[in-house]
Parts: C-alpha cells; structure tokens; sequence
C-alpha cells in the first residue's frame, strides 16, 4: 500500500493489484486531489510509488502484513463451524470459473503460514519490481468540466513522473509499532458491587462507577464478540452552533482519520494490524455510546480501545484538518448533484428549515471545528455515569470478569447519568406539497412521500406497521413497475419510534421519467388509500406472514439481534424476543387497516418531487 502523509496535497490514495479486465492482472494505483492541483499531487503520489517500488517495505510492514494474513485465517478457522450457505458462494464461483483453489479453512491457514514463513523484505521487493514497470503502462486523468479549472496534456502529466523518477529517494524509515496501547498495570482496576441473573439467561454487573454491564454468552459465531456501551442523551446535547461539526459526512470523515491517545491515525492502523477488531462512536437523536466488534483473543486490546476512547481521546487539529481538507476539494463537485439537492429539499420538507437539521455545505464546513468536537465529546464521553453496558458472543464469564473489571470498572463515574433534552426538532406536522426542478444531466423526476402520527409505540404496532410495508411493496411491484412501467421498482420505509416522542412513519420513495411522475405519484397515494378502504387480500396476508416467521430462527443466530433485546428490555422492560413472535402470530389484516388508517387520517402527510429543469 502506499502510504500517504497527512501533509500531502491529495484527499486519499492507494494501489492495489487486482483484474484490470477479464484474464489481466494489473497493479494500479489512483490518487485523488484538489481541483486544479494535479501537479503537486501527482509528485507527492508518484514520490511513494516509486519509493515503493526502489526499497519495497520495512521489516515492520512486512510483519504487520504476516499478521494480517495469518489473524484472517486464523478467524476464518474459528467461524468455520458456523458458516451457513453464503459462505461458500463466491469460494465456489471463483473455483468453478477461474479454478481458484477451495480449501477447508484449516487447510488454507497452514499453507498461510507456510508460504509467510517464506517472506522476507527482499523477496517482496523483488516482486515489486517485476509488477511495477515503464511497460504497459497507462496514466487516465479524471476531472470534471467546469468554467476556469485547466486541465493538464498528456506531455505535462509524464514529465512530473519522469522528473520524479530522476531523484533521490530516501527509503522508508523502520517504526516501532509494537509499542502496547497502554500499560495495562498502571489501571487501577474497579470494583463489581453485585451481581444478578437478567433477561434472556444474561448475567447483569452494577458497578461501583454507576456502569451496568449485561452480558450474554452465545454460541452463534465462534469469531465474534459484541460490546455496546449506551448513555442517554444523544445529538440532543449538543447545542445548534456546535452541530456543524457533527454533520454526518464530517462527522463521519474526522472518525475516520482520528488516532487514540498518543497515537495518530496511521499509527493507531498499525496497532490494529493484524487484530480484528472494530470501534465506532456513535451519536444518535436521543443515545450516544461506543460499539466494538471483536474477536475472542482480541477481546482485550477492544477493551483497552474502549478504555482509552472514554480517558485518553485524541483531539488532533492536523488530523481533523486534512479531513476537512477531503470534503473541501470535493464538494464543489457535489454541489449540483441531484442527490445533495434531493436530500436538502427534503430536509427542508420534513424538518420546516429547522437549523438543527444540516445537510453538507460549503458554510457548514466553515463552522466545523475540532474545538467543538472535543467540547462535546468531552461532554458526552467524559464520564459513563448512568451508562450501560451489553457484551454479548462467545466469551465465558470467567475472561470476562477481570476485562470488565479493569477497563469498564475503572472509568471515571459518578451518580448521575445525561438526559435528553428535548430540542422541538422532529418532523412538522400538516400536509405539505412541494416541487422542485433542479439541472440534471440524466432526466428523471424523484417523488418521495411520507406520512406521519403520534401514534402509541408498542411491539405490536411495530410489527403492524411492517406488515404494511411489505403489502406496499407487492402493490408497488404490480402497479408501478408492472402495470405502469413507470419505474423500476419503489421503496417503501416504515418507522416507529419512543424517543423523543411516540410516533410511527411510513415512506414511499420512487423514481421515473418527468411525463409520469403526476400519474404515478397519485398511484403510490392511491396504493395507501386502498389499503385502508379494500384490506389486504388473505393469501397475501398469509405469504408475509409466513415469510416474517422464516426470518425469526435466523434472527435468533445473530448476536446483534440479542444486543438489541437485551437492551429493550433494559431501558423499557420489553421481553422482545417472546413479544414479538406473539405479535406476529396475533397479527390480523383488519388490525393493519386500522393502524394505517389512524397514521393516514392524522393528516400529517409531505411531498417532495424533484424533477429536471426543461
């Protein structure tokens, strides 16, 4: 791979050797960059390629990529007991057409470590060297046509490689990355004040910090362990100016390229060489927390990542920048795309240009900031008071006991936990038609609609409300698609929810061309209507009923599914596993009816269609 430092001048780069077209193997590389900026760029890129290809990899690297290689297998091995049929899709698709070799896991971990074990640095520079030529060799510019951006010749663009490839070079310098996280001794570990049988034969520790852990011990993939830490509050405790920062595509890019602790983001990936594991801070309307994806024997360096994510954060200003950075060079590119203008129409739709509810702009980039980032995070992560807990997989409880008690026991607590605060920024209420023609270079109209009602949330009524939405589906297919011609298909999104307030959606989104989008716009709120005033027909309704009980058993195999209901029955006392198949079973069309007809009679119902300009 080739690396890129976080001063270069382009957004991301990488190279990969893969099928260029069918029976052609190819070592390509590709770099993105700044409109306009496609010299420095390439220089800095083609520098690393060819440092790449004159002095091959570290020692270091070299190590990191055994580890890799060999934990991959290894976690290929522990699943291997627990594999269903999609499994072996692709293993026999590649053998059958191109022979690739199908090996039991077992098998292809020892010839994993018997050809690493024959790797050395100059053996893969070698390699290097014979893939990496002056011959066949192809330079494709990309870039879009817009008023004032020049774009390079051909001559121009082979003069920066040939004048790179007449420097000097240094080679890569050797780094340490086995230096531990932390040091694990220096964590005074807390203490587990009591103990109790849960929900689901889980077990439940209270904590002396205010934490409680659930835990839940499965068997449903041998290579897997689920940690989900929850705290109350959410988006909602971060005020309207520090939102900006906290966009879903910066947001989302800063998590990306952020480090942990002392460690920088390209340090911190070669930390997790080699280990499967994989954290994520997450910031919901109404909850906020950290869910980890770990493997057993991983299950310790996950806990000491979630450790150092609540005590030790990094806020690194260079880091943040250069993400920033990404989304600057792009979004001007984005600006008329239809699907930005489509998302910001619809925003303004729904939230009634409520301030609090951003789409990515050129004005919100300019307010983000990793001040506010670290303000709130500081606010929302600093202490885990009131905060639960779930680890549910394959983990006993006498692993777990003393992780638990080192890096969750020992997090900074107190009495009381967040509180949502409710900001008055959900979905308007009314009825409201809106049309909007935006440029498009492909003509097609977009039609979304979406109804609404407070209506009472129970497991029940979420499974009503499901039950609808695949009815819609069949009808969609037989109208829409079928009948009409008109779209390829039309989706259809249903919703309820507690938090911040009880309510149920149910949303239609389809495209076509412009001639039709009145007609079958009227048909998709015709589709609704006739649920209501016709029912659903009794061998449809007995089809998706059957359908949704196949789907139980599988959904029982999934530890994510058990995280879920042990933290339902936590934080509402719902038994959902056993509530939900019983809802499912008293399920009956005419309760369907009703629930639609009470989110359709609230009169809350928005219309968003989007269509070319002429």
């Amino acid at each position: 791979m080739v690396k890129a430092s976080t001063t270069a001048p382009f957004i991301g780069a990488g190279l990969d050797v893969s099928s260029l077209v069918e029976g052609t193997d190819a070592v390509m590389a590709k770099v993105s960059f700044k409109s306009g900026e496609y010299k420095k760029a390439l220089e800095a890129f083609y520098t690393e390629i060819e440092r790449f290809k004159r002095y091959g990899i570290t020692e270091g690297e070299l190590e990191r990529a055994i580890m890799e290689l060999i934990s991959n297998a290894e976690r290929e091995v522990e699943a291997a007991s627990t594999r269903d049929n999609p499994d072996y899709v692709y293993p026999i698709l590649g053998h059958f057409f191109y022979n690739d070799y199908m090996l039991e896991p077992e098998m292809e971990l020892q010839l994993t470590q018997a050809v690493c074990g024959q790797m050395s640095s100059s053996v893969i520079r070698q390699i290097i060297q014979q893939l990496i030529t002056d011959e066949n060799f192809v330079v494709i510019y990309s870039a879009p046509e817009r008023e004032g951006l020049v774009h390079p010749t051909e001559a121009e663009l082979l003069a920066v490689i040939e004048q790179v490839k007449t420097r000097e070079i240094e080679a890569p310098a050797e780094e340490n990355a086995n230096e531990p996280l932390l040091n694990a001794n220096a964590i005074k570990e807390g203490k587990i004040k009591k103990e109790k049988e849960g929900a689901y034969g889980s077990l439940e520790w209270t904590l002396k910090n205010g934490v409680k852990v659930v835990y839940l011990p499965t068997t449903h993939k041998n290579d897997e362990v689920l940690v989900s830490l929850v705290m109350n509050g959410g988006r909602s405790l971060i005020e309207t100016a520090e939102l900006p920062s906290f966009e879903e595509n910066i947001w989302t890019t800063y998590r990306m390229n952020r480090g942990l602790s002392k460690f920088s983001g390209v340090q911190l990936k070669k930390q997790l060489a080699g280990k499967n594991v994989h954290l994520n801070i997450n910031i919901e309307k109404t909850h906020h927390g950290i869910n980890l994806v770990s493997t057993p024997k991983d299950l310790e360096f996950a806990m000491q990542m979630l450790y150092l994510n609540i005590v030790d954060p990094r806020y690194d200003e260079e880091e943040y920048n250069v993400g920033l950075s990404q989304i600057k060079a792009i979004l001007p590119n984005l600006e008329n795309l239809p699907q930005l203008q489509l998302q910001r129409n619809l925003y303004d739709a729904l939230y009634g240009g409520n301030e609090r509810a951003l789409v990515i702009s050129p004005e919100i980039v300019e307010k983000a900031s990793i001040k506010d980032v670290e303000n709130v995070c500081k606010r929302l992560f600093g202490n885990v008071a009131g905060a639960t807990v779930y680890i549910v997989g394959n983990i006993d409880a006498g692993t777990l006991k003393p992780l638990v008690a080192k890096y969750i026991a020992s997090l900074p607590g107190g009495k009381k936990g967040g509180k949502f605060i409710d900001r008055k920024d959900g979905i308007v209420e009314g009825k409201i038609v809106k049309e909007v023609v935006v440029p498009m270079e492909t003509p097609k109209s977009t039609t979304i609609q979406v109804y609404t009602a407070n209506i009472p949330y129970s497991i029940e009524n979420d499974v009503l409300l499901n039950i609808a939405k695949l009815y819609l589906d069949m009808v969609y297919v037989e109208t829409l698609r079928e009948s009409e011609g008109g779209t390829y298909g039309a989706s259809v999104v249903n919703k309820t929810d507690r938090e911040p307030k009880e309510m149920a959606m149910l949303q239609v989104i389809f495209e076509t061309n412009p001639e039709s989008v009145k007609k079958l716009s009227d048909l998709a709120a015709e589709g609704v209507h006739k649920l209501i005033t016709d029912g659903i027909p009794a061998d449809k309704f007995d089809m998706i009923i059957q359908n949704i009980k196949k789907n139980i058993p599988q959904d029982r195999i999934s530890n994510i599914y058990w995280v879920n209901a042990l933290r339902d029955y936590a934080e509402y006392g719902d038994m959902y596993d056993s509530e939900y198949e019983k809802a499912v079973d008293n399920a009956t069309p005419e309760a369907v009816v009703e629930l639609v007809k009470n989110l359709v009679d609230a009169g809350n119902f928005i219309q968003l269609t989007m269509s070319p300009e002429e």
